[in-house]
């Protein structure tokens, strides 16, 4: 068998190039989604470095849901809906000639002010998870109580500056929002283990704007119009601390060795890279 050529993408491997050097020299900032990516391996913090990273049909959802909960104010300057009893002929469909001039118009007009067009269905689903939330008794007061929300902060931990956009503040809490396959309470204790929000939490509470002090909250919404609001406990929090500086251990190891190029092998037991199945 003929020994495979790999090819290589000059410009990929002077993205990462840039980030390895940033990396040695001290100037890269780091943030949750980034080290999220390294807990599965140097690559996969390097694909999200540099844009590698696709956005998916269910990341879209939760930026949609997001405004709909946190900023509903702002869903009418971010989103359009082209209806069809809108059209000029709204009988016919987008082959018409006026419809499809109409509909051609209406989408450079939403180009220069910066809307999505979306469906009447989506934005149906948007009101309704707006709705949702806000008449839940046990989850409103906490959304009318914010201070702050899409609140950008900076801080040091462990060596590092960090950078992350809060979803919400309140006068003693801070409250992350979640969009999840299944809001059910059951489900929690894995989902936060698995996505590390107590990572998240911890990280956000670094910040010198918000006290140690504060209750750390998650509002989780599901696309079956399920919520439910979680506290992040101090205990939890205090495993975040400890498992976030033995991964920075990690990754100070990574910037020592310049082991960008591993994969999941980079948490391999074995020293060949592979894994066993017992």
């Amino acid at each position: 068998m003929e020994t495979i050529q790999i090819q290589v993408n000059q410009d990929i491997q002077a993205q990462k190039q840039e980030v390895i050097d940033k990396l040695q020299s001290g100037e890269m900032v780091l943030s949750f989604s980034a080290i999220k990516a390294f807990a599965q391996s140097p690559a996969h913090f390097m694909a999200y470095k540099i844009g590698q990273r696709v956005e998916t049909p269910a990341m879209k959802k939760g930026t949609m849901i997001h405004c709909a909960i946190l900023e509903p104010d702002e869903l009418d300057k971010r989103y359009s809906i082209l209806k069809k009893e809108d059209l000029p002929n709204p009988e016919s469909d987008f082959r018409n000639t006026e419809n499809k001039k109409f509909k051609e118009l209406f989408e450079a007009k939403c180009q220069t002010e910066g809307k999505e067009i979306i469906t009447p269905g989506e934005w149906d689903n948007l009101i309704a998870h707006r709705d949702l939330a806000y008449g839940n008794e046990a989850i409103a007061p906490y959304l009318n109580g914010l201070i702050k929300k899409e609140d950008f902060a900076t801080w040091e931990f462990g060596g590092f500056n960090w950078r992350g956009v809060r979803d919400g503040i309140g006068k003693s809490y801070v409250l992350d929002l979640k969009t999840v396959a299944d809001a059910d309470p059951s489900r929690t204790k894995w989902l936060c283990d698995q996505e590390k929000y107590h990572w998240q939490q911890f990280l956000y509470k670094q910040a010198p704007d918000v006290s140690p002090f504060y209750t750390s909250f998650n509002l989780l919404v599901d696309g079956n119009m399920g919520i439910s609001l979680h506290e992040i406990t101090w205990s939890k929090l205090a495993k975040a601390e400890s498992e976030l500086l033995r991964m920075l251990d990690k990754f100070k190891l990574c910037i020592d060795q310049n082991l960008w190029h591993m994969n999941y092998e980079f948490w391999a037991e074995s020293t060949k890279g592979y894994f066993q199945i017992d």
